[in-house]
């Protein structure tokens, strides 16, 4: 290879292209090839740009060449620094900022060495940017709402900002146009690969910092979830295949070069969109749907030949899935699928293939996070953190919450709306030493009467029904959390007041109630949720929704930049993060105030 087309291939759009060829099981022939070198020596060439690392994991532009090093600036050097060079007001006006305390509490505890998986083995490389500067100023950034240009020109030109990471010494700040956006897609890769979330262990370990900071030792935490919309228009079914066949020939015909057959062409047209979805009212849905079916099939014949290409791959295999999903085969011909029988989890837009839909108070296509907080006089911190797609249910949430909490040395209080609640989930939490409250029920209404049926200590036999009756016979089943079959005297229950509502059958000799023991123990929980005591921990729990509120006001989490999963994850995560160093220096500010 020519060394000018050498020097091509450093770029850093081609190198993550490269590296994207890779991890789609290209072969390194046919990666070679598509990089114009020649046969000999593919190994050896393709190393360069693909090196070995000790995680497995090939890592995205710009970067591939940095090996790891901890940042020794934990502790400021007020020696020939930029900050004792200010003037008196100056340095008053940046101690009482929010520099000073994310200086002192945020950035020492920053975990380097959690993120040295990330980088290169090889010492005798490029040494890293340092990580508790990349951590540090993606959390400014979302504190203050910047962009990365945003986030590099105040760093380079605000002396606050450069206290807040220990950079004030240095002639020239240690990051680029580049550095965050790499950083970012090293841990995305990284996820992808190992299921393992860096930022989400750094922004929960970072929590618990801030925690001993301002004294927080909580017994009692709150949850709630945010439906967090995906930035991308909702398409109807027909779109999303027509969007995605669109797709499929530009990528061929204009990023390739390729030539297709000339019914092809009209999807390069600024104005097939609407001729198809608005303008062509003589055309029935039915021949619209037919169309799409024969373009997408001849399409798909393609795939052998022009399927491998670098910029045509990723969209083949997302057309191929809508396809699949949206279709099925009749009589031996592929026809339109029910609406009935599509499934939430299938995508919603080609622009982002992990969003989801659900309806929960509307219609949502995207992702679901979860936020778990202390209930503390001494500060509100946000502990434990999750990001899923929308279909994740809040059940589930907090399981997984739970055993992030782990056992508890002192009892503790979990507070949740009725949709957290599960039998398993308070089983669980009270192995824990947590009591599950729900400050609601969901699902089917329970009498409040059945409440009041008496069972034994083994809770194995009914002795009493909720007029104090003692029932003839009494039969259990433990089977899907336990059957009661109670017969009962005709004549003692034919003029009880309760006789519509504790669910009784009457027979000719005899009358009978069958009940389940988790009707009993939710017909319980709802006459508890109207003690005066549970009316508090109802009031404790609605202090949580402040929280999605601010996510989205503030925090613009439906318009996050990105998309997928993963990557929306990451930026979900450091807008927690932000929340949480924001609440820590507030709360700081008033303590000092008080003192």
């Amino acid at each position: 290879m020519a060394r000018g087309k050498f020097a091509e291939w450093l770029e850093a759009d081609n190198i993550l292209l490269i590296q994207s060829l890779a991890r789609n099981g290209l072969s390194d022939e046919k990666i070679a090839h598509n990089m114009g070198i020649a046969d000999s020596g593919v190994k050896s060439k393709l190393n360069f740009f693909l090196p070995p690392f000790e995680s497995g994991i090939m890592l995205p532009k710009g970067g591939i060449f940095m090996s790891f090093r901890e940042n020794p600036a934990h502790q400021m050097n007020l020696l020939d620094d930029r900050f004792t060079s200010q003037s008196e007001r100056t340095q008053k006006i940046i101690l009482r900022s929010w520099a000073k305390p994310f200086a002192e509490h945020i950035f020492p505890k920053i975990n380097e060495q959690r993120f040295a998986p990330l980088y290169s083995d090889n010492s005798s490389s490029r040494p890293n940017t340092p990580v508790n500067i990349l951590v540090s100023l993606m959390l400014i950034q979302e504190m203050f709402q910047l962009t990365d240009d945003d986030i590099v020109e105040a760093v380079t030109c605000d002396i606050r900002f450069q206290y807040a990471i220990h950079t004030t010494s240095l002639l020239e700040q240690p990051i680029s146009d580049r550095s965050l956006s790499r950083f970012r897609e090293r841990n995305c890769l990284y996820f992808q690969k190992t299921g393992k979330d860096l930022i989400q262990e750094e922004i929960e370990s970072l929590a618990l910092v801030m925690c001993n900071v301002l004294d927080v030792n909580s017994s009692i935490f709150r949850m709630d979830s945010i439906m967090v919309e995906a930035n991308c228009r909702k398409m109807s079914r027909m779109e999303t295949l027509y969007t995605a066949i669109q797709k499929v020939v530009k990528n061929i015909t204009i990023k390739e070069g390729v030539a297709l057959p000339d019914n092809f062409t009209h999807y390069c047209e600024t104005s097939d969109h609407n001729d198809l979805f608005y303008h062509s009212k003589a055309t029935s849905t039915t021949d619209k749907l037919e169309r799409l079916i024969e373009d997408t099939s001849t399409l798909l014949t393609y795939a052998t030949t022009y399927g491998q290409l670098p910029k045509v791959i990723d969209s083949f295999g997302i057309l191929a899935t809508i396809f699949n999903q949206q279709t099925e085969i009749s009589d031996g011909n592929r026809v339109w699928k029910n609406g009935k029988d599509c499934l939430p989890s299938q995508i919603q837009n080609p622009a982002d293939t992990d969003a989801t839909y659900r309806e929960k108070q509307g219609d949502h296509i995207g992702y679901v996070g979860n936020m778990l907080e202390t209930v503390d006089p001494n500060g509100k911190i946000i502990i434990v953190t999750d990001y899923q797609k929308n279909s994740y249910s809040d059940v589930q949430f907090c399981k997984d919450a739970l055993d992030k909490l782990g056992e508890q040395e002192q009892p503790a209080k979990l507070i949740t709306d009725g949709a957290y609640g599960s039998d398993e989930a308070r089983k669980k939490a009270s192995k824990l030493n947590i009591e599950l409250i729900t400050t609601n029920l969901v699902g089917k209404k329970t009498d409040s009467c059945k409440g009041q049926f008496v069972m034994n200590e083994d809770m194995n036999t009914i002795t009493h029904c909720p007029m104090g009756q003692s029932p003839e016979k009494c039969s259990y089943w433990d089977h899907e959390g336990g059957t009661f079959r109670l017969t009962m005297e005709k004549e003692k229950c034919q003029d009880c007041p309760l006789r519509d509502r504790c669910g009784i059958k009457f027979q000719k000799r005899v009358a009978t109630i069958q009940i389940l023991k988790n009707t009993i123990h939710l017909a319980r929980y709802k006459l508890l949720l109207l003690t005066p005591e549970y009316k508090a921990y109802a009031r404790i729990r609605n202090g949580v929704e402040a929280i999605p509120s601010l996510l989205r006001r503030k925090y613009r989490v439906d318009c996050i930049p990105v998309h997928g999963l993963v990557r929306t994850k990451l930026r979900f995560f450091m807008k927690i993060g932000a929340i949480n160093v924001k609440r820590m220096i507030k709360s700081l500010e008033i303590k000092a105030k008080l003192a």
